[in-house]
């Protein structure tokens, strides 16, 4: 599955001008692994995907890439960077990267209906930080635990 996205510091509908422009880039996500894990599969469980993005008009110094963590009852951890991305590549993670640095999570804990958002930051070279996207072309995605 592949996502195509541009990031925009408004959460609002994206004009098409704002397609590679100054404004932002365009940013592409490609789930690889899939979104859901199965809860008898936990211990071995991962997600991949690829960022990639085309940054000729508005240079990226690095995308990072964070998650929280949302109990099936809909409280959420705290939000925490996993990793900073300086160029496109390919990432993945496994169930102990999900977990690790949560506050009171262990993999033990997870159940069915439990998920795990993935968001990205984008940072330019400028300074400019972006962390909202346009409703229609959100890249953050996320991760359920499935019976």
């Amino acid at each position: 599955m592949a996502f195509v996205f541009v990031s925009c510091d408004e959460d609002e509908e994206l004009p098409e001008f704002l397609d590679g422009t100054e404004f932002g880039i365009l940013l592409i996500v490609d789930v690889t692994s899939g979104s859901e894990i199965v809860l008898a599969n936990i211990n071995t469980a991962s997600v991949a995907f690829d960022i990639s993005y085309d940054d000729s008009e508005r240079s990226v110094t690095s995308i990072v890439v964070q998650k929280t963590y949302v109990a099936a009852d809909g409280t959420s951890s705290d939000t925490v960077d996993q990793m900073t991305v300086t160029s496109p590549s390919s990432a993945t993670l496994s169930i102990s990267d999900l977990v690790s640095g949560i506050s009171g999570l262990d993999i033990g804990d997870i159940a069915a209906g439990d998920s795990f958002s993935i968001n990205f930051i984008t940072n330019y070279a400028d300074g400019f930080v972006v962390d909202k996207y346009g409703t229609g072309v959100n890249p953050n995605f996320s991760v359920t635990i499935i019976p």
